[in-house]
């Protein structure tokens, strides 16, 4: 995204955000009602602060009414991967036994 003179190059930049779905959410609205369920898990204390990604796509769900399960756990990136994963695939098989 940047040369090595540390300049931003815009058009690499503006690439990278159009896959960002805290930025895409608003156009992919109709596809996301489509799913059968979306589950957004960060640690409150991520390395790479996506947790303030998940609370703001949360918060865009929220306001187009879309269901979707939000869980910020006490973690950072990884460290609690093995838990997270068993919680994720927990709630997977309920959403796919109500499918």
């Amino acid at each position: 995204m940047t040369w090595p003179s540390g300049e931003l190059r815009q058009d690499v930049w503006d690439r990278w955000l159009a896959f960002d779905p805290v930025v895409n959410v608003h156009d992919r609205l109709d596809n996301l009602r489509k799913l059968a369920g979306i589950l957004l898990d960060a640690g409150a204390h991520d390395d790479y602060n996506l947790h303030w990604g998940h609370r703001l796509l949360s918060h865009h769900l929220d306001d187009a009414g879309i269901k979707h399960a939000f869980w910020e756990n006490p973690g950072n990136h990884g460290g609690r991967a093995n838990e997270r994963y068993q919680l994720a695939l927990e709630w997977m098989s309920g959403i796919l036994e109500r499918g």
